[in-house]
């Protein structure tokens, strides 16, 4: 049947084409979403480049150790016993801080066995694992 020049369409044909699939729509070109998103090799460059310069500075920057013999010698006193924080004291005065502070110190004196370099090398670690976070 036509009217005004279209074809109008049956209930038949119209059940016919609902049922015939259609080509399905063309699929986008995969991404290589690394290369158009300029933030990523930009956040990993920077994480290269300060990778890099926490080496230099570990390799060439003396390293004053007043702060980490007083952290080692109140870490000592904790895991020698002692309890009282007015007798846990190092070489710059008192503990002040909270005892979670002796508990993560433990680790490094632990893991680092109270030297200086070995515990540079672990705060680059952690540091990089946190800015890559």
């Amino acid at each position: 049947m036509e009217i005004g020049g279209r074809r109008l369409k049956n209930v038949e044909t119209m059940a016919v084409e609902s049922v015939t699939q259609s080509a399905p729509p063309p699929r986008s070109k995969p991404s290589n979403t690394f290369m158009e998103n300029p933030k990523i090799p930009i956040a990993v460059s920077l994480l290269i480049a300060d990778s890099i310069l926490i080496f230099l500075i570990i390799a060439f920057v003396p390293y004053t150790k007043i702060d980490w013999d007083a952290y080692m010698s109140q870490v000592e006193g904790f895991l020698g016993g002692e309890r009282d924080y007015r007798n846990l004291k190092g070489d710059t005065g008192p503990l002040v801080y909270p005892a979670g502070f002796l508990y993560i110190y433990s680790a490094f004196l632990y893991l680092t066995g109270g030297q200086v370099y070995p515990a540079q090398i672990l705060f680059g670690v952690l540091y990089i694992i946190n800015l890559a976070i």
